[in-house]
């Protein structure tokens, strides 16, 4: 991967033409993993987990915390995602950040529309799903490095019953249904209109996280679940 020095995956890269079938996380990998000789792979996405990734209702110490417009969890990657944030302080939302204080923090002072944000840091477990669902709205960003077309989080928000406002990609419109499961922008200003959207209009944003939480449990999206198919799959030819 992007980012990485060739010797990290040395050694799994030589076992995976020996290995009987290869899981991969990325459609992309699905490729990648058959030019490596692999004999057989399977696309396994990532998961929410239901005992960390599911509604909660918040203190009054909670709401001071995480109460807000909306929310992003995440790293920070050179891909336009901090103009994006920057955008959505300018037209005057409410905004909160958690992520790796070692990669905001210096962003966050640098910027004049975000420095209020300083300092940030890392949220898990509890305080990871209290800080979603303190979130009118919670946004996804892709990995541009790693080629993301979707992440973890894609599962972990609608999990939340929090609505979904994510980076669009075809494999995302896939997953969800535009402006009923989720929603999707491909630009600041199309982001900034269905923030409007969904914040002017509060009925619609809940049939949205409904409709997101419906499907994830529906579709399987949960950790048990994607691994009754993996035992499926190894137990098949």
């Amino acid at each position: 991967a992007a980012g990485h020095p060739p010797w990290l995956w040395r050694h799994f890269m030589k076992c995976v033409p020996i290995y009987d079938r290869v899981f991969a996380y990325r459609h992309h990998n699905l490729v990648d993993f058959v030019k490596h000789g692999a004999k057989r792979v399977e696309l396994l996405r990532s998961w929410f987990v239901p005992e960390l990734n599911h509604p909660v209702s918040l203190s009054d110490d909670d709401k001071l915390k995480y109460e807000c417009d909306l929310v992003f969890i995440g790293h920070y990657e050179n891909d336009g995602r901090l103009e994006y944030l920057e955008e959505i302080v300018k037209a005057g939302y409410k905004l909160r950040l958690f992520g790796p204080p070692y990669e905001w923090n210096k962003l966050l002072l640098e910027s004049e529309v975000l420095n209020n944000l300083f300092p940030t840091h890392l949220v898990w477990n509890a305080n990871y799903s209290k800080a979603i669902c303190g979130a009118k709205i919670a946004l996804c960003f892709f990995s541009k490095l790693n080629r993301d077309t979707y992440t973890r989080r894609c599962f972990e928000i609608p999990a939340t019953g929090t609505m979904l406002l994510s980076e669009y990609s075809e494999d995302m419109s896939s997953l969800y249904a535009g402006g009923k499961e989720a929603d999707f922008f491909k630009s600041k200003q199309e982001l900034i209109g269905k923030v409007k959207l969904y914040l002017e209009n509060g009925n619609l944003r809940r049939q949205v996280a409904e409709g997101g939480y419906q499907r994830v449990i529906k579709d399987g999206h949960d950790i048990v679940s994607r691994m009754a198919k993996v035992v499926e799959q190894v137990g098949s030819k």
